[in-house]
């Protein structure tokens, strides 16, 4: 259900206690005053109380009104949003030319009705378009799974296709042999930023349990870990050290990805199935289909 079904009913409550103490608590007298004539077997008069009927009244138009109020988003003067989940550098207010945010330009200079972006923390944004507050999360995983899992019906809800295969990998100085299979993360010294941490340890238990673990803030914390050899691999989403690494084209030695992927994930816009929501995923569809791949991104 829309914010503007809300606002209207927030208003229309208001509307309706108004009239309530005007009438109700003011009139103790209320109601049909009717009269009878047995003579001629008809009535004599009938007196409706005046504020009854204004009562009444506003009950008609706050519903004509309720069922006329378009659906959030639906309307195309009401704002499509967007509840964009934080990504640093990727996506966030300090970096105007994070990937992210070019695609959403993309996709807001397509759209004919306003979009709107918010970005918030991962978890709150997905816990805002759960509860409808939001049309669209930007961006969420094309795995239905989570969705279900907060409560949305199957269907209720539609992806994109995928915008950027997002891969987690280990990432080894050239001084030291490239990761070909997770048995040889055994007992390593393993680095990294939390978010690619958390998601190796949750995949990985038992070999996370046999390894020792150092969580850092950002991937130059990681890469000093091991250029001073306190470290020796770093896990890392692809992403964040394509970007870090162009950045940083002065680093003391290179660093090479694992041959394989410690886990993968496509990324996409998804909507709620509505009207507004399916016009917004064909506009990605087609972008995605018809425009260049925005440099970083794997497709």
């Amino acid at each position: 259900m829309g914010a503007s079904f809300f606002m209207v009913f927030n208003e229309g409550i208001g509307v309706l206690l108004f009239v309530y103490f005007v009438t109700v608590k003011q009139r103790p007298s209320y109601g049909f005053d009717m009269y009878f004539d047995n003579k001629n077997n008809e009535f004599d008069h009938i007196n409706i109380n005046k504020y009854w009927f204004i009562y009444f009244l506003s009950v008609f138009f706050l519903f004509a009104l309720l069922f006329q109020s378009p659906a959030y988003g639906d309307d195309e003067k009401t704002p499509i949003r967007f509840a964009g989940t934080y990504v640093p550098v990727l996506l966030d207010d300090t970096h105007k030319d994070g990937l992210y945010l070019q695609l959403f330009e993309r996709i807001k200079a397509k759209a004919e009705q306003e979009i709107t972006l918010s970005i918030m923390p991962i978890r709150r944004a997905q816990s805002n378009f759960y509860k409808g507050l939001y049309d669209c999360v930007f961006v969420g995983t094309q795995d239905k799974q989570p969705y279900l899992e907060a409560g949305m019906p199957e269907g209720s809800f539609i992806a994109s296709d995928h915008i950027n295969k997002l891969k987690i990998k280990a990432y080894t100085p050239d001084t030291l042999p490239v990761v070909q299979n997770i048995e040889q993360m055994q007992g390593r010294i393993i680095t990294g930023e939390v978010g690619a941490v958390q998601a190796f340890i949750r995949e990985y238990p038992a070999i996370s349990g046999s390894s020792s673990i150092l969580q850092v803030e950002t991937l130059q914390n990681a890469i000093n870990l091991v250029e001073s050899k306190r470290a020796d691999v770093i896990v890392s989403f692809d992403l964040d050290m394509h970007i870090f690494i162009k950045a940083n084209q002065n680093l003391k030695v290179r660093y090479r990805s694992s041959t394989f992927n410690l886990l993968a994930n496509n990324e996409s816009v998804v909507c709620r199935n509505s009207e507004v929501g399916q016009k917004v995923i064909t506009i990605v569809n087609d972008i995605l289909a018809s425009e260049p791949v925005i440099e970083g991104f794997t497709r």
